[in-house]
């Protein structure tokens, strides 16, 4: 998800493409703080030859939220992130940015029989497909 300052022209007008973001500041997170996701980000960004020009960094994303709201640049988020209401922020989906795959792991004992981690298992599978989950708790 991108997110621009509200008063950015591309909070009125989106841009349709990675492309149009070439010359613009960027606001990114430490790779320390989650090298996971700065990885896979960053492969993706490469496979579509895109590379942020990084201007400030934030070791989170409300502090990088934060960063955008005072203009300091635009950022790339999980899309998470817009469920945090930042005012002079704008969240804007691109399709490109959608293709970035990003898994999500659960782990938890198997003697566990919480209703509350049967519960979470049920919406995993439920959010991500029948039989995101296997009963031994391994993905499938």
């Amino acid at each position: 998800m991108l997110a621009v300052p509200e008063a950015s022209p591309w909070a009125a007008a989106p841009p349709a493409s990675l492309s149009e973001l070439t010359e613009a500041d960027f606001v990114w997170g430490f790779r320390s703080v989650s090298p996971v996701y700065y990885d896979r980000v960053m492969a993706h960004f490469a496979r579509l030859e895109f590379e942020p020009r990084v201007v400030q960094y934030g070791a989170d994303n409300i502090t990088i939220l934060s960063m955008v709201a005072a203009e300091l640049g635009i950022a790339i988020v999980p899309s998470a992130s817009s469920a945090h209401s930042m005012p002079g922020v704008r969240f804007l989906h691109l399709e490109e940015l959608t293709a970035c795959d990003m898994p999500l792991w659960l782990a938890w004992r198997s003697s566990n029989d919480s209703p509350a981690l049967h519960n979470l298992v049920g919406l995993v599978d439920e959010v991500f497909g029948s039989g995101a989950v296997s009963s031994t708790g391994q993905p499938r």
